[in-house]
Parts: C-alpha cells; structure tokens; sequence
C-alpha cells in the first residue's frame, strides 16, 4: 500500500494476530521496519516540519488490521 499525505507525524492503530514486520519507506529513504503484534498505537513519522510525504509500506504477515491512521 502507498499512502500520500501532508503532516509532520503519522501514527497508525494496528494488529496481528501472529505477529510480524511492517516495512515502511518515507519519501523513498532507507527502509525501516517495524514489529506489529498487540493493538496498540505504532509511530511511523515523528517529525518536527509539516510537509508533503509518499509513505509506501508492504507487510507479509497474516492477519494483519489497520484500525485507523492519525496525522498531526
């Protein structure tokens, strides 16, 4: 999945139920990845400046849900 968006801070909802890694791109820099298991708040983007951002990410675990996104 590819998710455009204008903020300086993305968190996501997530779980899965077996657990795994979600791998995230931001605005085609290094990968990172991260560990997704209980549903609880993960932080994608902490950053200080607004601006425009491509965030592609690509998980091969089952079961995995995305509650909701917030951006601030």
């Amino acid at each position: 999945m590819r998710l455009r968006f204008s903020a300086a801070k993305l968190h996501f909802v997530a779980s899965a139920a077996q657990g795994g890694r979600l791998r995230v791109s931001m605005d085609g820099g290094a990968a990172q990845e991260i560990e997704v298991k209980w549903p609880t708040l993960y932080t994608l983007l902490d950053g200080e400046t607004y601006g425009e951002h491509l965030l592609p990410f690509e998980a091969k675990m089952p079961g995995l849900s995305l509650f909701s996104a917030t951006f601030g």
